[in-house]
């Protein structure tokens, strides 16, 4: 069992078990944590309870927990994203046809050893400085265009204007603008994504650029700490497949309230960039939402 990132989420569980049973608790919570990582779980850590050497005015585990000279106390401390990824991480695993037989096996390990459980969220101030994690939004959609209007939909003006935003600054190289203007009509600072400039690129392949937080998220907003990777596919004679990835989240409570508004957002841009192929430009005064 490993711990390959931090969450702001944590299941933790605190097993009482006989020595007998610890190689056959270990291995099936080496299954266990195999089936939660494939569906999401950012990393899980085992813990045994050894000799403590309590601080006056302190209580040790032994006591509260009824140790004795063939019982182990171990601590599981399995670590999401969120508390949303949490739920969504243990519905899919509830479908996953491998979770009932490896469920059914812990329960039958564990039979006679009490197991307490809780979930956790990281105690976090609104001064706290966030820090990049590696995580990483994914999301796709398959396009009824050529790639190469797929590709101008992206890195024109008038690609822009039909499925994105109603105006945008855009120079299409290295460190060029790339500002998608949501309310154009708006002071500067406030219009949309001003300041987000192009990273790279590949003609009709990958397109890169710099993203940043609306107002209401004014620190995320001031750093332009995310960044975009768009990936381009032609997977028909007019299908294009869009893939599209998001980095630069922090770890800070701002940092997960800019993640759940833009896991809402994009899913809104990309289904209307497929809309607008199929049904016509947005409407500015009127614009179209997925339902």
């Amino acid at each position: 069992m490993s711990f390959d990132n931090e969450g702001v989420y944590a299941h933790i569980f605190v097993y009482r078990i006989s020595k007998k049973k610890h190689d056959a608790l270990l291995g099936v919570l080496e299954k266990l944590d195999a089936l939660y990582k494939k569906h999401g779980m950012l990393g899980s850590r085992l813990y045994q309870l050894g000799p403590t050497s309590v601080f006056e005015g302190f209580e040790g585990f032994e006591k509260p927990l009824g140790t004795s000279g063939d019982v182990e106390v171990w601590v599981e401390v399995d670590t999401y994203p969120s508390a949303a990824e949490f739920k969504k991480i243990l519905a899919k695993i509830g479908e996953d046809e491998n979770a009932g037989p490896l469920w059914g096996e812990l329960a039958q390990v564990a039979s006679g050893c009490p197991v307490i459980m809780g979930e956790f969220a990281r105690l976090v101030t609104e001064k706290k400085v966030g820090h990049l994690t590696n995580r990483v939004m994914n999301k796709s959609i398959l396009v009824d265009a050529t790639l190469d209007e797929v590709w101008r939909a992206w890195t024109t003006l008038e690609g822009i204007k039909k499925f994105f935003a109603p105006d945008a600054r855009l120079d299409i190289r290295p460190r060029g603008k790339y500002e998608i203007l949501f309310d154009p009509d708006q002071p500067e600072g406030e219009k949309g994504a001003e300041g987000c400039t192009v990273l790279s690129y590949v003609p009709l392949k990958m397109l890169s650029f710099s993203w940043g937080a609306p107002p209401e998220f004014p620190n995320a907003r001031k750093e332009i700490a995310q960044w975009v990777v768009l990936f381009f596919n032609e997977v028909g004679p007019n299908q294009t497949l869009v893939s599209f990835q998001e980095f630069g989240w922090k770890d800070d409570k701002e940092g997960e309230q800019v993640y759940e508004y833009f896991d809402r957002a994009w899913a809104v841009v990309l289904a209307r960039l497929a809309h607008s192929f199929t049904h016509g430009p947005m409407d500015w005064e009127h614009p179209w939402r997925p339902v």
